[in-house]
Formats: structure tokens, C-alpha cells, sequence
């Protein structure tokens, strides 16, 4: 299973994405699925918007981050 292409897929479904919707979806662990994510904002796709248990991450286009933001 390509964790990178699932949260990219589900963020192309949705605007936004947390980490523990992807544990629900492939039962890794938190630890595990948060490593892709900062893989994918390492590579600039994605972005973290808000902390702790407000995060969640958008793509990273102006318009994904203005409605995020709001």
C-alpha cells in the first residue's frame, strides 16, 4: 500500500486530511502514517495547517490554504 498516494488521493476528495483519518483507514500507527506526512511536506505537496488536535494538512496551492485558514 502507497500511503503517499492514499493522502494525496484523499486530499484530492476533500480538502483536508488528518493524520488520524489515514490510521483509520490502514490501521498503521500514528508514529508510521505521520512520516508520509512529513515526506509530503518536505516535498512541498501538502501543508500543516493549525496544532496539536486541530491539525490537519491541505494541498499546498494559494487557494486550499486561504479556504483553510478561514
Amino acid at each position: 500500500m502507497d500511503i503517499k498516494k492514499l493522502i494525496l488521493r484523499k486530499l484530492s476528495k476533500t480538502d483536508t486530511v488528518k493524520v488520524a483519518d489515514i490510521v483509520k483507514a490502514t490501521k498503521f500507527s500514528r508514529a508510521y502514517v505521520s512520516r508520509f506526512f512529513q515526506e509530503l511536506q518536505r516535498e512541498g505537496k501538502i501543508v500543516l495547517v493549525g496544532k496539536a488536535n486541530e491539525a490537519r494538512y491541505v494541498p499546498s496551492t494559494k487557494k486550499a490554504l486561504r479556504k483553510a485558514r478561514e
